[in-house]
């Protein structure tokens, strides 16, 4: 437990190892003539504080159109209020900092196309905690524009259909896929415009 000593007029509280909180010390004090009606009682109050434990239970969730919305549940703020969090996406090594105490926080203009995942550290006033373990990834990417209509032009039996590539921020297109009135498709690749 808290324990307490002194030295003249020094006093030393010692707590546990790994303790967080307030803490309340009494003491007496009686002069030479040790007459108990001239003794007076005081109390020392403190906060023993460390940096906050890591946050625990980190999600991400797309928030298109280049973002991704990172939840968790913060750690224990071991005696200084947590003031604020730093995101740190995995992929990137880019961090964003998150003021405030909300344990979540939008992150905007990632790399399209790829999978992030991200690690919360909790700050408060002693320092900033490790950081938690990473986010499953989740893919950020927006679909590509609607792609005009294709021209067609009748070929010796058959049809052939070109189009301009739709308007895309996102990943590359892996593939079209051309329906015909009669139910048929044809599918072809991405970098085809024909």
């Amino acid at each position: 437990g808290v324990s307490a000593s002194h030295q003249g007029t020094k006093l030393s509280i010692t707590v546990p190892k790994q303790f967080h909180g307030p803490v309340t010390i009494g003491y007496r004090v009686m002069d030479a003539t040790e007459d108990p009606d001239r003794m007076v009682e005081g109390k020392v109050r403190l906060t023993v504080r460390d940096r906050p434990d890591p946050p625990t239970d980190v999600q991400v969730a797309p928030n298109p159109p280049r973002g991704a919305t990172v939840t968790f549940t913060a750690g224990n703020d071991n005696g200084a209020e947590i003031t604020s969090f730093v995101l740190l996406d995995t992929l990137t090594n880019q961090e964003y900092t998150c003021p405030g105490t909300s344990a979540g926080c939008d992150v905007n203009n990632l790399q399209l196309g790829e999978r992030h995942a991200f690690k919360v550290a909790a700050v408060n006033q002693v320092g900033r905690s490790d950081f938690s373990r990473p986010s499953p990834a989740v893919m950020i990417d927006v679909k590509p524009g609607r792609p005009d209509p294709p021209t067609c032009q009748p070929d010796d039996g058959q049809i052939t259909c070109s189009w301009d590539p739709p308007t895309n921020e996102g990943s590359a297109i892996q593939r079209y896929v051309l329906n015909v009135n009669n139910g048929t498709q044809k599918t072809v690749g991405g970098n085809d415009t024909t």
